[in-house]
């Protein structure tokens, strides 16, 4: 990947994950900055990574080739209008419900914007990354996003902006999905007479090695789930326990919530801007 100057607007996790990732992949710390208000958090990360910080946004931002936007989507319109690039500078958003459009209307002077949508596994390099370019970006460009990215986890291409939103709303979200069940499965296993303890070791190490049968098999996820199920069974029974339940709706309609959720963001947005 090249080495070029690069700035992170925001000093958050995700942006200290993907900073992480790049100097795990050897990307040269000299040509990494992070922009962020809070001092302490600018002491926290000049310690663990080395690398250069500013309070100020536009500090030495005119070095800077790539911008990668790592702000709360609440806050975007203020700090993207202030910033002071030029349509060379190659723009990365993994803010969530706010639109290439939207970006480049925040601030005329900005060229091409590439949206990413991580998710928190990001934070250990496991993340998922959906990706969305415009037809006018270059395959160079194409490419440092997608370098960067794969820093912290796997990467997907999608073709329509609209499918960023649907990411969101499967990856960027479905960790929280997971954790729930997780909660709920502990929750369950104390209230029928395991201890804490007990309840959790045994309930994460079933999410963990349940994970790893649906990464290293070749198996689909209702394969695995008929080779649990035995006719007559507990497993069956608690299965049919959830379809009765309608549980599939459930996840859809709560998936269909973080989908229209993220799309009211960038509407509400563009109704500001005119």
């Amino acid at each position: 990947m090249l080495n070029q100057k690069i700035r992170f607007i925001g000093g958050g996790n995700m942006a200290q994950s993907l900073v992480a990732g790049l100097l795990n992949d050897n990307y040269d710390k000299n040509n990494i900055s992070i922009s962020e208000p809070q001092s302490k958090t600018r002491q926290d990360i000049r310690a663990r990574f080395s690398v250069s910080t500013y309070e100020n946004n536009n500090d030495n931002l005119s070095e800077c080739s790539v911008v990668v936007l790592c702000i709360k989507p609440q806050i975007a319109h203020k700090v993207i209008a202030d910033l002071k690039i030029d349509k060379n500078t190659l723009i990365i958003s993994i803010m969530a419900g706010i639109s290439t459009s939207n970006i480049k209307n925040f601030n005329k002077n900005i060229g091409t914007v590439i949206r990413a949508m991580p998710n928190t596994p990001a934070l250990i390099g496991s993340g998922a990354t959906g990706l969305y370019a415009p037809d006018f970006a270059t395959l160079k460009q194409k490419n440092f996003a997608e370098s960067a990215l794969r820093a912290v986890g796997i990467t997907v291409w999608v073709k329509k902006e609209q499918q960023i939103d649907i990411i969101t709303a499967v990856s960027g979200s479905g960790p929280a999905y997971f954790f729930l069940f997780v909660e709920l499965l502990i929750k369950s296993a104390i209230d029928l007479g395991l201890n804490p303890e007990q309840a959790q070791l045994l309930v994460l190490q079933t999410a963990a090695g349940s994970a790893k049968m649906l990464l290293e098999s070749n198996l689909q996820p209702n394969v695995l789930r008929q080779q649990v199920t035995s006719k007559g069974g507990t497993t069956e029974a608690a299965i049919n326990c959830f379809a009765k339940n309608n549980f599939d709706k459930i996840i859809n309609d709560a998936v269909l919530c973080a989908y229209k959720k993220t799309q009211s963001m960038n509407k509400n947005l563009s109704i500001e801007l005119k």
